[in-house]
């Protein structure tokens, strides 16, 4: 109090959300102590390493089931997949990295294909390893990235503050016919989402402008897309 020239009622508010974010452990009569976080802080590298192959998702990382089962299809999945069928299978999880939670994931997947899933055959699969099993063929996916503001819910489950930034992904998932099949909302943490460009200078005819030619980091692996 004396340092920082606040009340008492300001630490007082302060401590209470460092503990509600597991950041330090309250011991009545003895005080407030730093927690430890096994193997350190989760960075955007270790994210990005497990984002481009749902196997290795799969094996590096772990995941918290929140949510199974049929709801009406939101309207605002109609917006983006206009064929999406009126009911959907609802599954929303959590993963996470040395057990820093780094994503909130959360997927429509339309009722057709969801009655041939059961939680037993989801496991820790990502939702269109599982839906491959049932033995739809997934070809292309549509997908934006945009910024977002904490709510209280995604903040307690990514463990920030409300009103923090965060990436925010939609994407629809096509199947071979070209009919959706899954549409997911994916959130996380803004300080772990990096993506490098390469970029080439495009002057044809008129144009000057920048236009991508491919991802490029150390290993040539593409960073910052979305598990």
């Amino acid at each position: 109090m004396r340092e920082h020239a606040v009340s008492r009622n300001t630490v007082r508010r302060a401590l209470g959300k460092l503990e509600r974010e597991k950041r330090i452990i309250r011991r009545r009569g003895s005080g407030s102590y730093a927690r430890e976080h096994p193997g350190g802080a989760v960075t955007w590298k270790d994210v990005s390493a497990v984002l481009q192959d749902f196997r290795r998702i799969e094996e590096a990382t772990t995941w918290r089931l929140l949510h199974f089962g049929f709801v009406a299809t939101p309207a605002h999945v109609f917006e983006h997949a206009p064929k999406f069928e009126p009911r959907s299978l609802l599954i929303q999880r959590t993963r996470a990295i040395r057990g820093r939670t780094y994503t909130l994931i959360t997927s429509y997947v339309t009722e057709s294909v969801g009655s041939r899933l059961t939680r037993r055959k989801l496991g820790k699969h990502a939702v269109p390893v599982a839906i491959e099993a049932c033995g739809i063929r997934l070809a292309t996916c549509e997908q934006s990235t945009s910024a977002i503001s904490a709510n209280a819910i995604v903040a307690e489950q990514l463990g920030v503050s409300v009103g923090a930034p965060l990436f925010y992904v939609q994407r629809t998932t096509l199947a071979e016919d070209r009919m959706p099949v899954e549409f997911a909302e994916i959130t996380y943490a803004a300080n772990l989402y990096q993506e490098q460009l390469t970029m080439r200078l495009d002057r044809t005819g008129k144009r000057l402008r920048w236009v991508p030619v491919g991802p490029t980091n150390a290993s040539d692996r593409p960073i910052g897309r979305q598990p």
